[in-house]
């Protein structure tokens, strides 16, 4: 297993309890470890497809969440929503909206393929389109006739490769782009030119940021956006 968390397992056989949320709790989306931050500040709760840790909830997160409208503080999804289905991210992100109380802060970090480090490791099409991440459980396969075959090969493995300009695009096919404010703190716009700028983590903790990551020299190699209801 590489440095990032295990987002997708089989889902088990317990119902999902969001009983548990109380007023000022957070979501967060994949499983909380006890050695995570947003674990340790008994705030937050995570949702995953399999409850592996004791503050974790069992739900699909393309499905829709069992919470009322304006019931949550905060929600973060942090090195998750890549191994969903890119036509699923909008849905997803309309859950969150919908769910958020006015004012509060959804978080979301991607690995941003357009970082030279993601870049180098990823195999493109003859179209110059990442297909592949063998680095995130991709495997490629090649035939004469039809030429590049790619397929994941494990449960965590990216399902797509997030850029600027995609995740700008699903924002706008969501009602997420109703919020009051939309901040990208850090990512690169296009593979010449980036965003970097420090934020506030006093909640919303990000693993995979200059600040705690040296493998990116000091450029971005997530893309993190905050969204304000």
């Amino acid at each position: 297993m590489n440095s990032e968390k295990s987002k997708s397992t089989s889902p088990g056989s317990a119902p999902a309890d969001f009983s548990r949320i109380r007023p000022g709790d957070y979501l967060y989306f994949g499983n909380l470890a006890p050695s995570d931050r947003q674990y340790q500040s008994n705030r937050f709760w995570g949702v995953a497809l399999a409850a592996k840790y004791d503050r974790d909830i069992q739900h699909d997160i393309t499905a829709p969440l069992p919470l009322p409208d304006n019931s949550i503080s905060g929600i973060q999804a942090e090195d998750v929503l890549e191994h969903v289905l890119y036509a699923k991210v909008p849905g997803v992100f309309d859950e969150i909206y919908r769910c958020l109380e006015p004012g509060a802060t959804f978080r979301l970090s991607v690995p941003d393929y357009n970082a030279p480090l993601l870049r180098s490791r990823s195999v493109y099409n003859s179209q110059g389109m990442i297909i592949c991440d063998p680095a995130m459980g991709g495997k490629v396969s090649a035939s004469l006739n039809g030429g590049l075959q790619a397929e994941v090969t494990t449960p965590d493995g990216h399902v797509w490769f997030p850029t600027y300009t995609l995740v700008a695009a699903a924002i706008i096919n969501s009602q997420i782009r109703k919020s009051t404010t939309i901040t990208f703190h850090q990512c690169w716009v296009d593979a010449q030119s980036y965003v970097l700028k420090d934020f506030d983590e006093q909640v919303f903790f990000v693993r995979r940021i200059p600040r705690h990551d040296a493998r990116a020299q000091g450029k971005p190699l997530s893309i993190v956006v905050d969204f304000i209801k």
